[in-house]
């Protein structure tokens, strides 16, 4: 499959667009384009993949997505229905220069302005301002023109001052500098997000990037640092951890469904990249949700 790099429609003239998605589910691609991306979860929950990140999102998330970050939402299957409307999100886009080439180059911008650059590695609000600019971004559909930049000024004004946020993307992680390189390293992760339950070899992985085996190492680590081999697990462990629910599978059935052929192999990767073995991490699951 490959990556879906796209243009954001707006109507003519129009700096900022408003998205109210009320879908089935939501798209199943891995993606990048030239906007940001502010956007609050609505209903429905799953995994984003973000530039080399893998976390879980549910109702109420709101997460700011840098231009060219390659990203996707996915459901889970068990939480949606092809003949419902089970998955609901409000975006905003907008480009570096929706207000003026020169506006965040000057001082008064200057904490917008390094929040944008910040989002190269994707952001995501927690706390009490999460449901503020979850509400915020509800009332931002229902604005026009000015007054709704206006509004998005301010709420990006509010995340770039505040500590309740984090990055989603690794600390060594950044974008490729050349668009050949983005679709390169983006077409990597959409092979592995899709074929990640099967055995996925080096030289299988290596020739989706069209490179040799000992190129393509060095190619991943340095725009993750990470090695394939960790990236996969991650991928398999995420996977892993929303089968564990109670009664629905057995530990060793979803070392298998998640692409692992060996069980102590997993129970050695699940603690490695979770901090708990597979058992604790589902009495850790009772007791929160409890």
């Amino acid at each position: 499959m490959k990556t879906v790099s796209f243009r954001i429609s707006r109507p003519e003239k129009e700096s900022v667009k408003v998205e109210e998605d009320r879908l089935p589910h939501f798209y199943d691609k891995l993606h990048f384009h030239s906007d940001h991306q502010l956007t609050a979860i609505c209903r429905s929950r799953g995994t984003l993949y973000s530039g080399d990140s893998i976390t879980q999102f549910k109702e109420g998330d709101v997460y700011l997505l840098g231009q060219n970050l390659s990203h996707v939402f996915r459901n889970d299957n068990i939480y949606y229905s092809e003949s419902e409307q089970t998955a609901e999100s409000v975006s905003v886009y907008f480009e570096n220069d929706f207000v003026g080439r020169e506006f965040f180059s000057k001082m008064e911008a200057a904490q917008i302005s390094g929040l944008l650059r910040l989002a190269g590695k994707g952001i995501k609000l927690h706390g009490i301002l999460k449901k503020a600019i979850y509400n915020r971004l509800l009332r931002l559909a229902e604005l026009e023109g000015m007054q709704r930049i206006i509004h998005l000024l301010d709420i990006l004004q509010k995340i770039s001052i505040s500590t309740e946020i984090g990055t989603l993307a690794s600390l060594g992680y950044s974008l490729p500098a050349k668009d050949v390189d983005n679709k390169r390293i983006n077409s990597v992760f959409n092979y592995l997000i899709n074929h990640f339950t099967e055995q996925v070899t080096l030289e299988t992985i290596s020739g989706v990037a069209n490179m040799s085996p000992t190129a393509f190492c060095r190619y991943f680590k340095s725009h993750t640092r990470k090695t394939f081999t960790r990236y996969l697990n991650e991928i398999r462990i995420g996977h892993a951890c929303k089968l564990l629910i109670p009664d629905n599978f057995s530990i060793a059935q979803i070392c298998y469904e998640c692409g692992f052929t060996n069980l102590s192999n997993f129970n050695r990767q699940f603690k490695m990249i979770t901090g708990y073995s597979p058992r604790k991490y589902l009495q850790q699951r009772q007791v929160s949700q409890g």
